[in-house]
């Protein structure tokens, strides 16, 4: 019978067969005789593996490059929202009443072309004083060129 089939070992000190499960060796006193230094649990190493796969698996997609200039998530999300938030300020007769409607009021989508696309509603005063609603329709680019356009409700 093979070592490898059996539930023997050898010591990797004393080289004199001891059981796999033996905490210390019966001929030299060496704890865990069967275990070689260096020896890894199988779970770690396959979880350590596993992690080595998914990291070169993104390293791999990371570096992939796009063709022209077509992004398939568009302009990044959060600074398209923030553009259009600046462009939406900049266009309003008084800033200072300016109440964006951060949740309810707030849409994005990309389009085929990577084309981002945000709905934001918001209310300000207009040049006569009066609270009014609005929707900003924005439109950012994969290069990022922003367009906007505001359309007041009801």
């Amino acid at each position: 019978m093979s070592k490898e089939n059996s539930k023997l070992s050898e010591c990797h000190v004393c080289h004199r067969e001891v059981s796999r499960k033996a905490k210390t060796c019966p001929h030299c006193g060496q704890k865990h005789p069967a275990k070689r230094p260096g020896d890894v649990p199988r779970p770690l190493a396959w979880g350590l593996i596993g992690f080595t796969v998914l990291v070169g698996i993104n390293m791999i997609n990371s570096t992939r490059p796009t063709s022209g200039s077509y992004n398939p998530l568009g302009f990044p999300a959060e600074q398209s929202k923030q553009m259009c938030i600046d462009a939406i300020t900049a266009s309003v007769h008084n800033p200072s009443t300016l109440n964006i409607h951060r949740v309810s009021g707030y849409g994005s989508n990309v389009s085929g072309n990577g084309t981002r696309r945000i709905t934001q509603t918001f209310s300000a005063k207009n040049a006569f004083g009066l609270k009014k609603t609005f929707d900003a329709y924005c439109e950012i680019s994969p290069e990022g060129k922003l367009t906007i356009n505001i359309v007041e409700q009801g």
